[in-house]
């Protein structure tokens, strides 16, 4: 084949826009061996890459130093998975041979060397690879000590997750990385420090806390840290989360994300050990409060209580009231006053439930005697929609 005279940075960005092999010469001129130059390892693993072969560790850190020319979407705290560079790294495959017996020691080894790469992009890409070896929490925690670029920080946030609450050292640079410049760094910190990771520890607690009620925080990382809190399911956060989705709720804004963790010491996928009788209460308060407002309650909240179905969580929590559940949900579907969106995913979540067609019927019935207009058609055409799909359910579970 002819001489490949591409930079890495061209070739990478001819394999991104699949630009077809050449043709073979019929011909070729031998090398001089004596003034020929050291095969660049970024275009050697390009070429085995765009021939579907597996790359070595040289060649595969070789591509991953090509994330240079890549730019960082530091919210995201990703390489921008469009970037070239970024296209051929995703495509390469290691030989397991050149990884040894311990792919994950050696996938890990890697990632420590390309921390010390200069560009970011490519220390981000260096924690992903880094994070899950068994030694990877102190090693990459001393490297945020040094680390300055905010992705790069706001992974190694991430990384740390599973050790927050249980590492004092841990814990006290999530607390600092909680504080820090930028929001993305804060709210990863922020989600480490609300984990149920950190379960019983106090000093993580009263730092979400503490963001929480900060009104000077960006809203977003508030958002997503009252959220959280309430996954990591401490007794002693019910206070803070009553308050804030109380009536009126001091905070509009923050109360869609506060029910939300509200709702999450209770009504989850991975039920707690122990939900909280407290939080159902008032969950199911916020629920059954009336008047109801274009907002509350939050709309995008409500099908997690197709947990309530779940034999854990009835087993678990005896005092969950189902037809309670049930209830409120036909209150919200048959409420004009309420949110359409709301009143469609009130009636989503029934059918979860496993509310039958007779049942959906009546529930039609009494929307139907309500006023008419836009959002009540609206709502009665998607009845009409489940109690078709139910029907056909039934007619199929039929011996």
């Amino acid at each position: 084949m002819r001489t490949l005279c591409l930079t890495a940075a061209a070739a990478l960005a001819l394999l991104a826009c699949d630009r077809p092999a050449d043709p073979e010469p019929t011909h070729t001129r031998p090398a001089n061996t004596a003034t020929q130059a050291a095969p660049d390892p970024a275009v050697e693993g390009l070429q085995r890459v765009k021939n579907g072969e597996l790359v070595n560790t040289a060649q595969y850190e070789a591509l991953a130093l090509e994330l240079s020319a890549c730019p960082i979407l530091t919210d995201g705290l990703a390489v921008d998975a469009r970037c070239p560079a970024r296209v051929v790294l995703g495509r390469a495959r290691i030989d397991p041979e050149a990884l040894g017996e311990d792919a994950g020691a050696a996938r890990a080894a890697i990632g420590y060397r390309l921390l010390a790469a200069k560009h970011p992009a490519t220390r981000v890409w260096a924690v992903t690879l880094a994070q899950n070896a068994p030694e990877a929490t102190r090693r990459l925690a001393q490297h945020a000590r040094g680390e300055e670029n905010p992705a790069v920080l706001g992974r190694i946030a991430r990384a740390l997750r599973t050790s927050a609450g249980k590492d004092p050292e841990i814990t006290s640079l999530l607390i600092e990385l909680s504080r820090h410049a930028h929001r993305a760094v804060r709210r990863e910190a922020a989600a480490s420090l609300a984990s149920s990771w950190a379960f019983g520890e106090p000093s993580s607690l009263a730092r979400v806390e503490e963001i929480v009620r900060d009104t000077g925080e960006e809203l977003s990382v508030r958002k997503s840290t009252c959220k959280a809190l309430g996954r990591r399911g401490e007794a002693s956060s019910l206070e803070l989360l009553e308050k804030m989705t109380s009536a009126p709720p001091p905070e509009p804004d923050l109360y869609p994300a506060c029910f939300a963790g509200l709702m999450a010491m209770w009504a989850r996928p991975a039920t707690h050990a122990a939900p909280s009788e407290r939080a159902y209460e008032a969950t199911m308060e916020r629920l059954e409060r009336k008047p109801r407002s274009e907002r509350l309650p939050p709309w995008d909240t409500l099908s997690s209580l197709k947990w309530v179905a779940t034999p854990k969580l009835q087993e678990i929590a005896p005092w969950v009231d189902r037809a309670r559940v049930e209830r409120a949900l036909e209150s919200l579907v048959d409420d004009s006053r309420y949110n359409w969106l709301g009143r469609e995913a009130a009636l989503r979540t029934l059918v979860d439930l496993g509310v039958g067609a007779s049942r959906l019927e009546k529930l039609k019935a009494r929307v139907s005697r309500g006023r008419f207009d836009e959002h009540n058609a609206r709502v009665l055409r998607a009845i009409d929609e489940q109690i078709r799909l139910a029907r056909m359910r039934e007619a199929d579970a039929k011996p």
